[in-house]
């Protein structure tokens, strides 16, 4: 080969290398401007949205009213209405206590234990304890005389002889000196029993109704 023929292909293989060495820079610098964006200069953090969180709803408060229903005393013919379950005041024994109204019944009656008769003065007289009362030193011992014997007729059972005596009694704006038979009533709900001898011309019974011409007691004796 002659000299010639030698520097042409030196000067081609030149040439090749500069031409290859330039595109890789190239291809560097390339890659370089088109890399990914670092992360600090992405997005700034004072950039993000601030997420807002729905306000919670607002609950108004719950009012709960009640009402009372309280009835007026009302006169039919001049008979005083009163409900199925009423208060009796025994005002001279300084007790109020829950009645049932039973058209019924004859002769009203009251709940008594240890019931116990006694001559007074040539007279028959009897002592009892109301029902409910205890029995220890402070309980309310009652005597009155007694006004008869009753025999009182019950189904199923054998007849049962009863004392009788007087008491003031008051219910609503009746108020009167009636008679009750005394007897054992702690197996009732109520421990008096008003009969026809204190309804008789005097009161209509609504036996739809309670409490017409009174207030029940609520557990601890108040009125509601």
């Amino acid at each position: 080969m002659s000299a010639r023929s030698l520097s042409r292909c030196a000067l081609v293989c030149f040439l090749s290398t500069v031409f290859l060495l330039g595109g890789c820079q190239a291809l560097q610098t390339g890659s370089q401007s088109t890399g990914t964006t670092p992360s600090s200069e992405q997005q700034h953090p004072s950039a993000k949205k601030t997420e807002q969180k729905p306000d919670a709803p607002k609950c108004d408060p719950r009012v709960i009213t009640r009402t009372e229903v309280v009835y007026k005393p009302v006169e039919i013919g001049n008979k005083l209405v009163i409900g199925a379950v009423e208060q009796a005041s025994f005002e001279n024994l300084g007790l109020t206590m829950e009645a049932r109204i039973d058209t019924g019944a004859t002769t009203s009656s009251l709940g008594a234990a240890d019931i116990r008769l006694f001559e007074r003065d040539g007279r028959q007289w009897v002592s009892f304890r109301l029902n409910g009362e205890q029995k220890d030193k402070d309980s309310l011992v009652v005597e009155r005389q007694m006004v008869r014997n009753v025999m009182i007729k019950r189904h199923g059972k054998e007849s049962q002889q009863r004392p009788v005596v007087k008491l003031k009694v008051r219910i609503g704006k009746i108020e009167q000196m009636a008679e009750f038979t005394l007897t054992d009533r702690s197996q009732f709900e109520f421990p008096v029993l008003v009969g026809r001898n204190i309804l008789t011309d005097m009161a209509i019974v609504d036996v739809s109704h309670e409490y017409l011409v009174s207030k029940k007691k609520i557990a601890d004796g108040k009125q509601p």
